[in-house]
């Protein structure tokens, strides 16, 4: 007598094993996942607009064109800078240094800032560095101590003519091209001193419009940290996922997480009590999907 079957494996009571999978590219919490942050913080919406997430709302990130990247998980972080760096009133915390015939001040940008999709979070005034007049560089550094020797970055969003990002001293700097449109510049510095503060600089001849500046430790900023006249610090994002509605009993699993990108990062995870805590140090910080393998 021949025997026909299909070959498939069965799981818990003799079913077919039911994929554990979290899927997040739908832009809501799936059944079983839970999420919170202890601080508002920026994403950019499905109109590629930058928003604020209020305390303990999930960012489903987006890039510029409104193209759905993931759910934004990070690490809580800290804007060194002390300026007010979204809707500045005056320069305080701001000076001009370098090329004497240059000028530092704030003008209203609002029409950029709104064609950048930056218009609700910066409602119109931004720094103004011109060095058209000036033959050397001319600098616009910013308080707020990186405090440390580490690795730290700088960032701003920046339109105009070239320049450079760097620290105030004693940092390589980071040259960019001249951009009509606002982009956000970033760049990798490591400090001789823990004094050192966040500088941008304008080549001869070059007018730059800056706002959003950040001096973080460590690696670039997945969005901007808005600061208030003080350094400010953005809390972790907490997204929790109980893997008991699935049937897996507490204990290691391997978790795939893919992202934006279409990569993928397989990190042993301890399940206790159903469930587990994301790491906020996976390779990238939009997460499509975390599949139990």
């Amino acid at each position: 007598m021949l025997a026909f079957g299909l070959g498939l494996a069965c799981g818990r009571g003799g079913r077919l094993p039911v994929a554990s999978v979290f899927d997040f590219s739908a832009g809501v919490l799936p059944a079983g996942a839970s999420f919170r942050r202890a601080s508002t913080a920026l994403f950019t919406d499905a109109g590629g607009q930058l928003a604020i997430a209020a305390i303990d709302q999930p960012r489903f990130d987006h890039d510029a064109a409104g193209v759905p990247l993931g759910l934004l998980i990070t690490r809580q972080r800290t804007n060194k800078c002390t300026n007010a760096n979204a809707n500045p009133v005056d320069l305080a915390n701001v000076v001009k240094t370098g090329d004497a015939a240059a000028t530092l001040a704030l003008v209203d940008d609002r029409a950029a800032l709104v064609a950048a999709g930056l218009g609700a979070i910066c409602p119109g005034k931004v720094y103004r560095l011109d060095n058209s007049a000036g033959t050397a560089l001319a600098y616009a550094v910013v308080s707020g101590s990186a405090g440390e020797t580490a690795s730290q970055t700088v960032s701003a969003y920046v339109r105009g003519g070239a320049g450079r990002l760097t620290l105030n001293a004693g940092a390589v700097p980071t040259n960019f091209a001249a951009a009509p449109a606002y982009v956000k510049r970033t760049a990798a510095v490591l400090p001789d001193q823990s004094y050192r503060t966040m500088a941008i600089a304008a080549e001869p001849g070059s007018t730059l419009y800056f706002i959003l500046n950040a001096l973080v430790s460590g690696d670039a900023l997945a969005s901007p940290i808005i600061t208030t006249g003080q350094a400010a610090t953005q809390s972790a994002d907490v997204l929790t996922l109980d893997w008991h509605r699935f049937g897996l009993a507490d204990g290691a699993i391997t978790a795939r997480y893919s992202f934006d990108d279409g990569s993928a990062q397989d990190v042993v995870t301890t399940v206790s009590g159903g469930l587990s805590i994301v790491p906020t140090n996976l390779n990238r910080p939009w997460i499509k999907q975390v599949e139990a393998l």
